[in-house]
């Protein structure tokens, strides 16, 4: 069963796309479902209501006089999800609106009984939705106490609102937490330039005076982690405890590790198993990407790297994932597909003779989920379609060495929260058109969940904060200096001219 909606999602330019429980939510501060399109999230009430919608459905209603009523509307939405979770099925989203479900029964008193004092940290990134589910803890007698910082809420891909939760704890007894024990001086008084902390008092000797502030200048992300490890090395924190941020996730897969450069894409299975075998999350993330490039081709072809190349006719794109998962691990205990010692074209041949068995063992994972009904599993792959890429029929495969782009851990700013480091190199996006990643458009005078992405990036520093920004003109150099930084150029010339005094 697929678990699609009755109700169905008409673009701007009329084309219908399926509803799928999974991609159904509720949000009890609005009182509205929501569903994502792609990753757009869409309100039912605003969709519903938009003059395309309501166009559409004054035309069906020539014919059908009852067609699409606000109520059988949203109780299509609410059958939808109760058939999923019937089958035992459920989205992150979906545990919160079953919790408050069943607090409003006997259980929430009987939770209150055995916890009676339940602390809350992290506070600023509770959803709507979480906040509902301490409301009824509370309503049913448990005593709540939040910890947190509303500067540092960057939540809102999950409908996280810092003013919801103000309003929420507003008639909360209020105690402020004004020592630091995080940062040096230099970096305390720089979050106050770009945060709305009030006093903070600094509690960690700094190690590097004026020099705890640096900015990196850089034509590449990779340029900026070379001068990075140069600076390090010049102030002698080579071994401290280093981190890398960055916005987008996809910089961070691109930073953390490269593979075999032209072989991803030339003998995309070769370096998916390679990679699979490694067991890192990072590795196993690019090996599913690039399993999928391969194997989506035998079956018609596949949609964008984001979903793993899932085919067109595969309408789940998470059992797609599982599916190449179940494949790799096979893979993986084949011993002749698993001799890197031989030539691809060997590789190639032997393959063919086991992949299909290999495919056609898995399929069941997604039969329910392909829509070619008279998809010839056993047969998907043969000597036309699987070929050794060109001039490497000869050439020993050799075991996979992945090309390290630095050794310093890589993580995204969201995967930093809670965390605290010696130095950081926080690296901004090349212009303002990301989302909360760029230094001067953002961090400094964007304003919303923008700046405090920033706010929570340049606090993760204990000694050391490194800023990586483009190639800068002279007016946004003197902004930067004017906060506090300096260049890495004059920070290795003065240790430089130190050491020679």
């Amino acid at each position: 069963m697929n678990y699609k909606c009755s109700i169905h999602y008409l673009s701007s330019q009329n084309k219908r796309n399926d509803i799928y429980a999974h991609q159904i939510g509720f949000d009890f501060t609005r009182k509205d479902f929501y569903f994502y399109i792609g990753s757009q999230l869409v309100w039912l009430k605003d969709y519903y209501q938009s003059d395309r919608i309501q166009k559409y459905i004054h035309e069906k209603r020539k014919e059908q006089s009852y067609y699409w009523e606000w109520k059988y509307v949203r109780d299509c939405f609410l059958d939808c999800k109760k058939e999923f979770w019937k089958q035992g099925y459920a989205n992150f989203d979906d545990l919160n609106f079953l919790a408050v479900r069943i607090l409003k029964n006997n259980i929430g008193s009987e939770i209150a009984k055995r916890f009676p004092f339940i602390l809350i940290d992290e506070c600023q990134d509770l959803s709507g939705n979480e906040l509902e589910v301490l409301r009824q803890l509370k309503e049913n007698g448990c005593c709540i106490h939040f910890i947190g910082d509303l500067n540092q809420s960057i939540y809102e891909f999950k409908r996280v609102s810092p003013d919801n939760i103000a309003d929420y704890v507003k008639d909360f007894e209020k105690y402020t937490l004004s020592n630091n024990f995080r940062s040096c001086t230099e970096i305390v008084l720089f979050r106050k330039l770009i945060g709305k902390s009030g006093s903070i008092s600094q509690n960690v000797e700094s190690k590097f005076g004026n020099h705890s502030l640096v900015y990196i200048e850089y034509r590449t992300p990779e340029e900026a982690i070379e001068k990075y490890v140069r600076l390090l090395d010049s102030m002698g924190c080579k071994e401290y405890d280093n981190k890398i941020l960055v916005k987008q996730n996809a910089l961070r897969k691109q930073l953390e590790k490269t593979t075999q450069n032209e072989f991803d894409t030339k003998e995309p299975l070769v370096v998916a198993v390679q990679l699979w075998k490694e067991k890192a999350q990072s590795q196993m993330s690019m090996a599913l990407e690039l399993s999928g490039l391969q194997i989506s081709k035998w079956f018609g072809g596949g949609r964008t790297k984001k979903n793993y190349y899932c085919p067109k006719e595969i309408t789940s794109v998470f059992a797609w994932r599982i599916y190449l998962m179940t494949v790799l691990n096979a893979i993986e205990k084949s011993e002749t597909l698993m001799d890197f010692n031989q030539t691809y074209g060997k590789w190639h041949e032997k393959a063919r003779k086991e992949l299909n068995d290999i495919l056609k063992c898995q399929y069941s994972i997604i039969s329910n989920y392909d829509e070619n009904k008279e998809r010839e599993i056993e047969k998907l792959v043969n000597g036309n379609n699987f070929k050794v890429s060109s001039g490497n029929k000869d050439v020993v495969i050799s075991n996979f060495v992945g090309k390290f782009v630095t050794d310093i851990p890589v993580m995204t700013i969201h995967g930093s929260k809670g965390c605290t480091y010696d130095t950081t190199l926080v690296i901004s996006s090349e212009n303002a058109q990301s989302e909360g990643g760029h230094w001067k458009a953002h961090w400094i005078e964007g304003d919303g969940e923008a700046k405090r992405i920033g706010y929570v990036a340049s606090t993760r520093a204990k000694y050391l904060l490194v800023w990586g920004v483009p190639i800068l003109k002279k007016k946004d150099r003197e902004l930067l200096e004017n906060y506090g930084f300096i260049s890495s150029e004059e920070v290795t010339n003065d240790v430089e001219n130190e050491e020679c005094t």
